[in-house]
Parts: structure tokens; sequence; C-alpha cells
């Protein structure tokens, strides 16, 4: 099996540079850095492919393979590099600030989505002590209910028994007064009579 890993790692060097020499605007520019990044994606997955197989089958040993490694990783750091340089002067944010940026949105979310949850728990406990105090609110007009209901049927009774106090008096002075009629009526009487006598 033909191992195509050098002729691509020959293409992507040449390629890196000629495009460290041009312009950061040019138009070709933008050509060369797209053709690196499929070469990349290219040889990242010529080596997957030995990975994942017997590298003897290729001729390559543990220290080939991590050459191979380290060349894949050099090219996309001087890819990426490159990219930030084009993004930066064409008015767009290097790859590495937005990865900043992003980040930071990120944990901007998480505190707000910790501090939605905190409101979140103060409204629970909120609303169960609200319910609680309507709860007690509750009895309380019941209480308050049942002790009107209380004082009316005992000032009832106490009228009532007013009532029937005041005919009481007014009858018991009803006959005091008849009787002292008479017990006048007859003291005058016996007094005529000594007088006379």
């Amino acid at each position: 099996m033909r191992d195509p890993y050098h002729e691509y790692a020959s293409e992507i060097t040449h390629a890196l540079q000629r495009a460290g020499k041009l312009p950061a605007g040019s138009s070709e520019l933008g050509s060369i850095l797209a053709g690196i990044r499929s070469d990349i994606a290219d040889v990242r997955q010529a080596i997957r492919i030995v990975e994942q197989s017997d590298p003897s089958r290729f001729g390559i040993d543990a220290t080939e393979l991590e050459n191979r490694r380290k060349f894949l990783r050099e090219s996309e750091r001087a890819l990426e590099e490159m990219e930030d340089t084009t993004r930066y002067h064409d008015g767009e944010l290097p790859s590495s600030t937005l990865a900043w940026e992003k980040e930071q949105q990120q944990q901007l979310l998480a505190t707000q989505d910790s501090a939605l949850n905190q409101i979140g728990s103060s409204l629970h406990v909120l609303r169960s002590q609200a319910a609680l105090i309507g709860q007690e609110t509750n009895e309380q007009v019941g209480m308050l209910g049942e002790l009107d209901a209380h004082v009316d049927s005992t000032q009832n009774h106490l009228n009532a028994a007013i009532s029937r106090m005041d005919r009481l008096v007014a009858r018991t002075d009803a006959r005091l007064g008849g009787w002292c009629f008479w017990l006048v009526a007859l003291l005058l009487v016996i007094l005529l009579i000594v007088v006379i006598i």
C-alpha cells in the first residue's frame, strides 16, 4: 500500500512558504490557505490510517510516526497563524480572540444560569412561606368569625336577661307601690281616730 504522507508533507511545506511571502489581503493567499487546510486534513487522515493499522506495513516505526504527528501539529499552527493574520487584516478578530470571547460568554452564561437557579430557589421558598402565611391567616379569620358569633350569642343572652330584670323590677315596684298606698291610708285613719278620741 502506497504511503502518501511525504507527497502531502512536501506540498504543505512549499505552500506555507509561498503563503508567507504573499500580502495578507491578497485573493491568492486565501486560495493557497484553503489548499493547505485540505492537504493538512489529508495528512491527518493518512496518519490516522497508519495509527489504526500496523505501522510496520508501511515501513514506519514509532519515531517516524511521532515525527509525522509533530509535522502535522506545526503545520496546523502555522496555518492558523496565517489565517488569523488574514482575518485581522480583513477586520475580523483572530481565532484566539474569538475563542477567548466565546469562553468569556460561556462563563457569563454559566454565572447567569447559577444566579437564575438561586432566584428560582428563593422564589420557591417565598412561595412556600406565602402559602403558610395564607393558611395561618385563614385560620385566624375562622377563629375571629367564631369569636364574633360567640360574642353575638353572649350579647343576646345578656339583653334577654336585662329585659327580664327590667320586667321583674317593674312588677316589684308596682306591687310595693299599691301596698304602700293602703298602708299610708290605714295609718291616716288610725291617726284620725286617735285625734278624735
